[in-house]
């Protein structure tokens, strides 16, 4: 019988999640394979980080309303199966049945292997979970640290596991806690099958998002949560079964098969067999589906390759085949015998077989020889998938079967070891107990009924709250971190904020005071050592290490004088004593730096005077012995000069006549004004909207501006001459996928050269990858414009980040290194910053500062989501950079905005849907 589903709308899920790593993230960790095209994706899908739900053999959770009865045959994969296809694993009768088994049992007992420690995740996650534990290989001690895990990132995270446009994950760990017999729809009191009522929301991954959706809510047979009115006041739509199936069903291509989104012709082997899988249960009920099936079933059979097996690139992909075995043992097991997907006497199994490794775990394509941490995922899902249907079980996602729970009584011995692990519990509890707490929270959750069960739920119930109340307190003592301490302008006046910051520091309990916990720790405790050293007048080694790896200024400020380390210079950090002494004499002065000897490294003291304006002979002083350094200016009674050396300093006048006088009053770079460090590092003039390092000005009192003609996405050299060295505004307008418009402004005075420019800006780079190795979240934006701009623009762009504050970065593509740039402030889905050349930027609370050129992890292929392993709290063991440039939204300046990633993020969707076709987990 011929079988097709339908997935348009994965393709619009995929592509956000790409970009913006929303809640649901289908194609990341996986690669989707083009049916019509061969092309294939292994690429992950950005923060779009959407690496933590793929489009692997059941990897994404969907939300569905339909009706579920255990007596439709095709929930167990057994529809349209006859006894004669029913044959037993076990009697030797079958060849196929024989290879099924030795292949599956070497599989699970390579996954058992590596399996240690499940978390919330697309590899080493979920899908290892239900691989597992539908064959009934997941041991106990793991089952318990994954539903402890699960507990524990739910209680951290107050519920939430993902924005809106990334509901995937909430399908995911719904369809994992399912597998080992947990309800989502009370974890530690949230409903995790909430967010997915949100039909729009879901759907904003594409079709990835309602196929995974409906499978979750189908997984236990569970009631789609009805939303609050607060949500309906926000414009979400109710999500039912109806609408889930109808939009797979309207999303089917006119070759059978269904496709990331409506924009893509062609069709994708595994978002078809995705969605053949998560209709199948109303194949029989509904006509249109079992239409829609019977065609995608054939598209499936015409893209088998002669060999049995399905492809990418040319190459075999194992995950494509691994997914389309799903679908059919869902469906019909005999198809996976029928002739139509036997090719040269090669079955789907076949295939499967070949890609195995002598461990026992999955190539992702053939003749690597490697194991594939994705590909052996989907292997085991598929494999069990099979072995489930020949046995007249239900159907891999169909978990009806355990979620049903039973009422039995709890053993007498089961009651004794959870009491004695009750007891082991320290009397005063940290947040190192936190896994045991969350382990017995869910231990006594799935416990049968005993005497003492109430009891000693609420006891465990109020440990839980303790841990709860103790990540709350160190969470707001890291967030007051970031926000009231600034590692780069610490300064005698933060010493009361720092006293205070390190008193509730000290208050909490020791095994507590960690960066596992307090992920700013680092910079408050630098802070206490600075302001204690700034006391006793050493400016601290701690600020030239936070100079160096930052690349951004710090300035001390004494009497009369400012000492300022220089971003970029390489400075070997040490101690430096900061007082300086002066004295003037006629027409020049003397300064003396408390510091003697070699300095940390070169810089600039800027020294206020009543010295008359003009020029004046530098003198290094060695006890009596003049040696001439350089030539500075006097202006507006204050010079700036940059020393290496402690000791003392001469300056004596040089004698001009008045004409000469004049022009040195004119010369702009003669004397160094009051400056801030710019986005460039460069120092430069403030600005009135309180950016610095440029000339743009926002009021009209000296200059007015010009709107560029844009044609084609860009902006004619011309436009640039016509301003060049003049006051006035050039702004350029471009808009984002979905309309949102992004402004760049350059002054005429910032103009450097004139040449054609590119304005296009994107959320989609080719280096990604390694962006998303260097930040936990980052929100990539790359810029069209290859090379330096004209001149430092001024870039107002909408962002899909919560507001507050972010640091900027530039992605340095040869030293592949992030390279800081200032802070910026979001406010209303809207930011602010200078930049003055192309390339890559991402916005990010840290990055490291350590160039992955340093390490090995360019050899390692990845292959699937690493945003906890890129999270900001697996970067303690690196520098990172926390910031020091302030770029303040101008107040009501910025509209609400809503999904702007959206428009960013689709500007990229094409290329990451390519990359992303083969590899679904």
């Amino acid at each position: 019988m011929k079988r097709k589903y339908v997935i348009r709308h994965m393709a619009l899920l995929l592509s956000v999640f790409m970009l913006s790593s929303p809640p649901c993230s289908v194609l990341a960790d996986s690669e989707l394979v083009s049916a019509g095209t061969g092309t294939e994706n292994t690429e992950e899908i950005e923060e779009s980080r959407v690496p933590e739900e793929e489009l692997l053999t059941g990897t994404m959770d969907l939300e569905t309303e339909g009706d579920m009865t255990e007596d439709e045959p095709i929930l167990s994969g057994t529809q349209d199966t006859d006894e004669s296809m029913m044959y037993g694993l076990f009697d030797g009768q079958s060849s196929e049945s024989d290879k099924l088994q030795s292949i599956l049992d070497k599989g699970q007992a390579y996954l058992k292997s590596v399996l240690k420690n499940p978390v919330i995740g697309t590899t080493g996650g979920e899908w290892s979970v239900i691989a597992l534990a539908r064959r009934g290989n997941l041991d106990d001690e793991i089952k318990d640290i994954y539903i402890a895990n699960v507990f524990k990132t739910v209680s951290e995270n107050n519920g939430v596991l993902a924005s809106r446009m990334k509901l995937t994950e909430y399908s995911r760990v719904s369809l994992g806690l399912s597998s080992v017999g947990v309800n989502p729809t009370d974890i530690l009191g949230y409903n995790l099958l909430y967010p997915l009522s949100d039909f729009e929301g879901v759907c904003f991954q594409g079709l990835n998002g309602p196929i995974w959706a409906l499978l979750a809510f189908d997984s236990g047979n569970y009631k789609i949560p009805a939303l609050t009115e607060a949500d309906k006041n926000k414009g979400y739509v109710q999500a039912t079964r109806e609408r889930f199936i109808d939009i797979i069903l309207t999303s089917q291509n006119s070759d059978g098969g269904w496709a990331l989104d409506n924009s893509y012709a062609s069709s994708d082997i595994d978002i078809t067999a995705m969605a053949i899988y998560a209709i199948a249960p109303y194949y029989l009920e509904n006509a249109d589906v079992k239409a829609a099936v019977d065609r995608a079933v054939g598209f499936l059979s015409e893209m088998q390759g002669p060999d049995g097996a399905y492809y990418g690139w040319k190459e075999i992909n194992l995950e494509s085949t691994a997914q389309t075995m799903i679908a059919l043992a869902t469906l019909d097991v005999s198809l996976l015998t029928d002739d139509r997907f036997i090719k040269n006497g090669n079955s789907i199994l076949d295939v499967i077989g070949r890609l195995q490794t002598e461990e026992g775990g999955f190539q992702h394509t053939s003749d690597t020889g490697a194991v594939d941490a994705i590909a052996t995922d989907q292997a085991n899902e598929a494999l069990t998938a099979y072995y489930r249907a020949l046995n007249g079980q239900t159907a891999l996602f169909d978990m009806t079967d355990i979620i049903s729970g039973s009422e039995d009584e709890e053993p007498e011995e089961g009651v004794k070891a959870f009491k004695e692990r009750l007891e082991s519990l320290p009397k005063e509890l940290t947040l190192d107990n936190a896994y045991e707490v969350y382990a017995l929270y869910s231990t006594i959750s799935l416990m049968g009924d005993f005497q003492e069960k109430e009891t000693l739920l609420q006891t465990v119930v109020e440990k839980v709250n303790d841990i709860a109340a103790q990540r709350d307190e160190v969470n707001k003592l890291d967030s007051d971190i970031w926000n009231k301490i600034n590692p780069l302008k610490i300064s005698i006046g933060d010493k009361d904020i720092v006293e205070a910051l390190m008193e509730r520091y000290n208050d909490i309990p020791e095994a507590n005071r960690k960066e596992e916990y307090i992920k700013n720790l680092k910079d408050l405790l630098n802070a206490d050592i600075i302001i204690r050293k700034l006391k006793k007048g050493l400016l601290a080694k701690e600020i030239f290490e936070y100079v160096k790896d930052s690349g951004t200024d710090y300035t001390y400020t004494g009497d009369g004088y400012t000492i300022t380390l220089v971003g970029n210079n390489a400075y070997t950090p040490g101690e430096m004593k900061n007082g300086i002494s002066m004295k003037e004499e006629g027409s020049g002065l003397t300064f003396t730096m408390a510091e003697s000897g070699n300095l940390p490294g070169t810089v600039n003291v800027t020294i206020r005077t009543s010295l008359s304006t003009g020029t004046y002979d530098m003198y290094q002083n060695d006890n009596g012995t003049l040696k001439k350094l350089s030539q500075i200016f006097v202006k507006d009674g204050k010079f700036t000069c940059s020393v290496s050396k402690g000791g003392t300093y001469d300056l004596k006048k040089v004698r001009t006549d008045a004409a000469e006088e004049t022009a040195l009053l004119g010369t702009k770079s003669a004397a160094p004004a009051e400056t801030e460090t710019s986005s460039n590092n460069k120092s430069t003039s403030s600005t009135s909207s309180g950016i610095s390092g440029s000339n743009i000005k926002n009021s009209t009192e000296e200059s007015s501006t010009i709107k560029a003609e844009v044609k084609d996405g860009v902006v004619a050299a011309k436009a640039f001459e016509d301003i060049k060295g003049r006051n006035k505004n050039l702004k350029m307008t471009g808009k984002t996928v979905d309309g949102k418009e992004y402004t760049l402004t350059i002054n005429g005075k910032d103009v450097k050269k004139t040449v054609d420019m590119k304005i296009g800006v994107t959320t989609k780079s080719d280096n990604q990858e390694d962006i998303k190795k260097l930040a936990g979240d980052p929100y990539i934006l790359h810029f069209e414009q290859s090379g330096e701009f004209p001149g430092i623009m001024l870039v107002e762009i909408p962002i899909e980040k919560s507001d507050g504050d972010y640091l900027l970065f530039y992605y340095n593509k040869e030293e592949r290194k992030a390279e800081y740039i200032q802070r910026v402030v979001i406010k209303d889905k809207k930011t602010k910053f200078l930049v003055s050349k192309g390339g890559d930027y991402f916005i990010d609370k840290k990055a490291k500062v350590k160039s992955l050129n340093d390490t090995n992890e360019e050899k390692k292929k990845i292959k699937t989501d690493t945003a906890a392993a890129n999270s900001i709290s697996d970067m303690k063991e690196e520098p990172v950079l926390a910031g020091t440039m302030e770029v303040q939204p101008e107040k009501g300046s910025f509209p609400v905005l809503s999904i702007v990633i959206i428009v960013l993020g689709c500007g990229g969707i094409a290329a990451a849907v390519v990359m992303l076709r083969k590899r679904r987990h």
